[in-house]
């Protein structure tokens, strides 16, 4: 009988693709895309994250943890009473907390990227209000790097692979001083940066321009 709710359970799962996460103060709203449902999407749950202390700031989806097909979400934000940061996974089925980590520091921007351990779950990386960036281990939550910076960060994203070291690296604006970091996504350690007349505002990946087989990053 278990056996068989679970066979049920993940055809379900399958024909649920999630494809948009939003964060409006403490409400996460999850919604799908599917031939099965709505056309614009429709709200698969909503969960309250029931606690008048915890801000949260950036939410993204990631690889499924709960083997129960379906991606789950990773919020990121602080702990009002105590000044840290705070990084939850929401099962993506059901909204139920997966894992919960307390970091030092508020957690401004959280992404999911790839794996870099081999445990075939993507890593998480994000960056706090010390204007340090940090990898974890998508599974356990251990650090894999840290990237100390010295300015405010604007935000991360996921580039190429810049060094042709197997892994996708990681772009970094540091507003105030007009730069931008590409960090080594599986050590954080600095690749190259470029520093331009303003500040940075926004970062995107663009074609292959000059045909090194490495994605061009547009600036503005």
């Amino acid at each position: 009988m278990v056996a068989l709710f679970l066979g049920l359970l993940m055809i379900i799962s399958s024909f649920i693709n999630i494809t948009n996460v939003q964060l409006q103060g403490k409400l996460v709203t999850i919604e799908v895309n599917n031939k099965k449902w709505d056309a614009g999407g429709v709200p698969l749950w909503n969960y309250f994250i029931n606690a008048k202390n915890i801000d949260f700031k950036d939410i993204d989806k990631m690889l499924d943890l709960g083997n129960d097909a379906v991606a789950e979400i990773v919020v990121g934000g602080m702990n009002i009473s105590s000044n840290k940061g705070i990084i939850l996974v929401l099962n993506g089925l059901t909204g139920a907390v997966v894992r919960m980590k307390h970091v030092p520091h508020k957690v401004s921007q959280i992404i999911a990227v790839q794996d870099y351990t081999g445990d075939s779950q993507q890593e998480i990386v994000f960056f706090d209000n010390n204007y340090d960036v940090h990898c974890l281990n998508g599974i356990n939550g251990s650090y894999i790097w840290n990237f100390k910076g010295t300015a405010i960060i604007y935000y991360i994203s996921e580039g190429d692979d810049a060094n042709n070291g197997g892994y996708r690296d990681i772009l970094v604006e540091f507003g105030p001083l007009h730069k931008l970091f590409c960090l080594n996504g599986l050590s954080g350690i600095e690749i190259w940066n470029s520093t331009f007349t303003d500040q940075v505002v926004k970062v995107k990946k663009f074609q292959d321009v000059n045909s090194d087989g490495i994605s061009e990053v547009m600036v503005g």
